[in-house]
């Protein structure tokens, strides 16, 4: 999948708690709050199929619709379990329905979980990680060619391309085909992705801003359910193909992961000349990209973002301007203390100018970068705290940004570290942060943060030690010690002013050259390697 477009290193807190009830489960009455369609969506809603009809082939016949899932792996087998666990219990009358999992070479390989009752799975593995967009062409191609157990059935009339940490409910599925069997001049649909933690849909299908190549929201929030939404592309997290479709197209560009799915499906709408949908009655619950403090998938979400921007022809407007939020992003992340971070954005443009795309990229691996970026667990943060202060000498400061204390049910184990560090913030400061997110105001932000750079030039740091949202302008300068909070922990940087304002400046001046490069390159288009054929022979299934 691909998430939307964002400047800073993460989202702002998040609220909501773990619901307490399975969410692959429907339910109706389950509470929704709503929220409009994304700004700038004109939403030309095309009614569903009458619910009163069944599934069937064609007008006049009764054989079952045969529905090949698709499903790469890479490690977290527990997912893959739960996944299965979703499948085997989905409503499947009048479809046909077989597993197919890649295992991108896992430490432990995935075939060793065990296989629902009554679910027909074949586990394939590969000898290395070829991502998300290799895994998909794997397993698509084992389908198409009718190799393994795909061979012992006859050619599916859809692919069902899913994650492997995404969860499905009963009619998921059921939603899906109903929606392509009325509308014969759609070629996918996909499903509406719920937050398993709020459960508010943050998206449904998605197309691209012209103004700055962003990834956005096609709608999101409470839709009518009984209405599909025009899209431009759709997320693999739970998306049904035609088979036809994906003849006509190709499979996946080979880009390892981020963008494949936005590509190959504005591909897909032009080599087929249909259409796309999002399909709000179909619900598919998959894990909001914002929970994730990002690190090395920066390189990929940078390199890959510019051929889906080529494929819509928006040209070298839109391709700097999103090069420009990619210069700001790895300034931000200098700003923190994180050159490592910063880096991969710059690697990501270096060769996106070039049109390198293929396959796996950032220099050195992404072992260093793991390491660097570890973050903590929110339980250990008044531990971490004392110690830095303790570091700093008897009469140390602290800082805490209010935004922390005016968010902290957002995150886990916060709430008892702040009362444990005895944090106190103003009433008023406090109401205001409650009122305000981190991504409003970032020109002032920033302003103030270069203000603040000037006082510590003349007159020494404002705190020693500072507990700071990481990323944001707002952060910037607060203290020696950045005690930086992400979405899913923390981690602990020391401040040198002059060494992290040359890494700001590298990053800007080398970016500069980057935004130009990127604007004025050649428009590029990754290659799509040709759907494979069905083979005559049936073949044996693979483990």
């Amino acid at each position: 999948m691909s998430p939307p477009s964002t400047l800073g290193s993460t989202a702002e807190p998040l609220t909501g708690q773990a619901p307490t009830t399975d969410p692959t489960l429907d339910n109706t009455q389950r509470a929704s709050p709503t929220i409009q369609p994304h700004p700038r969506t004109e939403v030309e809603a095309k009614p569903l199929r009458d619910p009163a009809k069944g599934l069937q082939a064609k007008k006049g016949t009764k054989r079952k619709l045969r529905v090949a899932a698709v499903i790469p792996a890479y490690n977290r087998p527990a997912d893959v379990e739960k996944l299965l666990g979703d499948l085997s219990r989905i409503d499947v009358r009048g479809v046909e329905l077989w597993v197919v999992i890649v295992d991108n070479a896992s430490t432990v390989p995935i075939a060793t979980i065990p296989t629902p009752a009554g679910l027909s799975v074949e586990h394939h593995r590969l000898e290395t990680n070829t991502g998300g967009a290799g895994g998909f062409n794997a397993a698509m191609s084992r389908v198409l060619s009718g190799e393994g157990l795909s061979g012992t059935h006859e050619a599916p009339d859809f692919i069902w391309l899913l994650d492997s940490d995404v969860r499905v409910s009963r009619k998921s599925l059921h939603e899906l085909v109903r929606a392509l069997q009325a509308d014969e001049d759609l070629a996918a649909v996909g499903s509406a992705l719920i937050d398993p933690v709020t459960n508010v849909c943050y998206e449904l299908g998605g197309r691209l801003s012209r103004a700055n190549g962003y990834f956005v929201p096609a709608a999101r929030g409470d839709v009518d359910r009984r209405l599909n939404v025009p899209c431009k592309y759709l997320a693999a997290c739970s998306a049904l193909v035609r088979r036809e479709s994906i003849e006509q197209t190709g499979l996946m560009p080979e880009i390892f992961i981020h963008g494949d799915d936005v590509e190959w499906f504005l591909r897909m709408g032009v080599a087929t000349g249909k259409k796309l949908a999002a399909v709000p009655a179909s619900r598919a619950y998959h894990p909001l990209w914002s929970r994730k403090f990002q690190t090395w998938v920066r390189y990929y979400t940078t390199r890959n973002a510019y051929a889906p921007i080529d494929v819509l022809g928006y040209g070298v407007w839109t391709r700097s301007w999103r090069a420009m939020v990619d210069v700001l992003r790895a300034t931000a992340q200098a700003m923190m203390g994180m050159p490592e971070l910063a880096d991969l954005h710059l690697q990501g443009l270096a060769d996106a100018s070039m049109g390198r795309t293929k396959g796996y990229g950032p220099r050195g691996g992404i072992g260093p970068i793991i390491a660097a970026t570890k973050t903590r667990p929110f339980a250990d943060l008044a531990s971490a705290v004392r110690v830095a202060l303790a570091a700093r000498g008897p009469n140390s400061r602290l800082y805490f940004h209010p935004i922390l204390v005016a968010r902290a049910i957002d995150f886990k184990d916060l709430p008892a570290q702040i009362a444990t560090l005895g944090v106190t913030i103003e009433p008023g400061l406090l109401e205001y942060w409650k009122g305000r997110g981190l991504d409003t105001h970032r020109l002032i932000d920033t302003v103030r943060a270069f203000w603040r750079w000037i006082k510590v030039a003349v007159g020494g740091w404002p705190a020693d030690v500072a507990v700071v949202p990481t990323g944001w302008p707002t952060a910037w300068f607060r203290g020696r010690t950045l005690i930086q909070v992400t979405s899913d922990g923390f981690l602990v940087r020391e401040i040198r002013r002059g060494k992290v304002f040359k890494d700001a400046m590298r990053c800007l001046w080398v970016g500069s050259r980057l935004i130009f490069k990127v604007g004025f390159r050649k428009r590029t288009q990754n290659e799509l390697p040709p759907a494979p054929k069905r083979q005559v022979a049936t073949a044996t299934t693979s483990h």
